[in-house]
This record gives structure tokens, sequence and C-alpha cells, in this order.
């Protein structure tokens, strides 16, 4: 399962028309579903919305076995979707007692609807008032949010988990990495300790839906939203984000 975000530069003549051919290749495999309310099964492409492609094994007997099972069954939602806005509201996090699934468990880097894990933490983050889960790896160090990776600055030093917390290579955090490289600042993926996130000078966190999002608090501790960086990044972020709509639609 993954999302993707879209971004339409054509006029709406050609939306209804690409809208029409969608129509004439519908099959049993492919699904589409639009937003609730929306009034129509298949609409004209938005400006800017969020497509959620979902690939299963296909059909199959019941019970958990994939032996015998048949071609594979795609599910693709659209969503509406917001235009790109680098002053984001920030969130507040909290670190929660669930820890996340370490990759012998379930390989991380497949991003799967077994959404179980971070639902638990997100409820128990919520309740205690916050917009996000931070998450722990088994060994006690950070490994991300719920439904986002984290990352810390600390002086001039861009941080962020490694991937042997058993975390997801996000896509967003990928890009993320790559534009501050590019700018010169300091990146390190490593293990972090709560207490080093904790003393660090600002936070935020990355996913494909929100982009960059600063971090306001952590619990009781708070942070600059945006902090320096943190606002150098999320313009680097939208300005590629730009950059490639514009290219793929040249």
């Amino acid at each position: 399962m993954e999302r993707v975000r879209i971004r339409d530069q054509r006029n709406e003549d050609d939306r209804q028309q690409h809208a029409d051919v969608l129509k004439e290749r519908d099959d049993h495999r492919w699904q589409r579903r639009q937003p609730a309310g929306s009034g129509e099964r298949i609409q004209g492409a938005r400006r800017f919305a969020i497509l959620r492609i979902s690939v299963s094994r296909g059909f199959g007997a019941r019970g958990p076995s994939i032996r015998g099972v048949g071609s594979p069954t795609y599910l693709i939602a659209c969503y509406q979707g917001a235009a790109a806005d680098p002053l984001k509201p920030s969130v507040k996090l909290d670190q929660v007692a669930v820890r996340r699934v370490p990759a012998e468990s379930l390989p991380a880097q497949a991003k799967t609807a077994n959404y179980l894990n971070s639902i638990l933490a997100l409820a128990e983050a919520m309740d205690a008032g916050a917009d996000e889960a931070l998450l722990l790896d088994m060994r006690g160090c950070v490994a991300e949010c719920a439904y986002s990776n984290v990352f810390f600055v600390t002086g001039e030093t861009l941080q962020t988990p490694a991937l042997d917390a058993g975390i997801l290579p996000g896509i967003t955090r990928a890009a993320v990495l790559e534009l501050a490289r590019g700018q010169g600042v300091e990146v390190r993926e490593v293990s972090i300790e709560p207490a080093v996130a904790l003393a660090a000078n600002e936070a935020f966190i990355t996913n494909t839906v929100r982009g960059v999002v600063p971090v306001h608090a952590i619990g009781t501790r708070a942070y600059p939203a945006p902090g320096p960086l943190t606002a150098q990044i999320t313009g680097w972020y939208w300005d590629l984000v730009e950059r490639e709509a514009g290219r793929r639609w040249a």
C-alpha cells in the first residue's frame, strides 16, 4: 500500500476526458472509490489530490495461507488533497508505551494495511492530548511516529532514527535527507535516545500527505515551531514538490 500526492495542471476538458478513459478501462481488478459526498463515482481529476494505491495477492481460499491465490487485486482510492502549504500548523507528540513492532516480526519496508500498532499508539497519544504518537523501538530508542517519520535538529545537525530502528523508509523522509545533504546540512541517521530527542533544538515530522510539519512539543517539552532549520527544509521540500509536479505535466 502506498499514498501518492498528485497535482493536476490540466484544464477541465482534459480532466474530464481522462476521467472518461478511466471509466472505459474499468474491470474486476480495478476499483475506484470517491470521497464520501462526492455525488459521482468518477469525477474530473482534482487539482490537488491524494491517491492511495493498495495491492493484495488476490482471491484465495479461507485462512491465512497464500497458496493458490489468483491474480493480484488493485484498489486505488482518490481523496481531495490540499495545495502545497509550507505554513502547516505544528503538532504535539507524546511518547507512548506502545513500542514499534520490530522488523524481525513485520518487515518495516513493507507498507501494509496492518495498522493495529499505529492505531493503539495514536489512541494513547490522543488520550494524552497530543496530535501524534512518538514510538520507541524495543531497545528503548526513538523509532518513528504512528503515521510519520521524525527528525530532530541539534545545533546545526539534522538527526533522524536509522532504518535499523525498524522504521518505514518513507519517501518524504528520503527526500528531506537528500535535500538537506544537497544544501550542505550535516545529516546523521543514528540511534536516538529519548533524552537526546528532548534536548534537541527543533523537531519535525514527515509523511506524503502532510509533507514537513513542525513539532511544537513532545509531552511537556516545548520546541520552536518552526525552528530556523525546519523552516528552511520545509521551503526546500515544497519547492521540490512544485518542480516535480511541473516537470511531470510539462
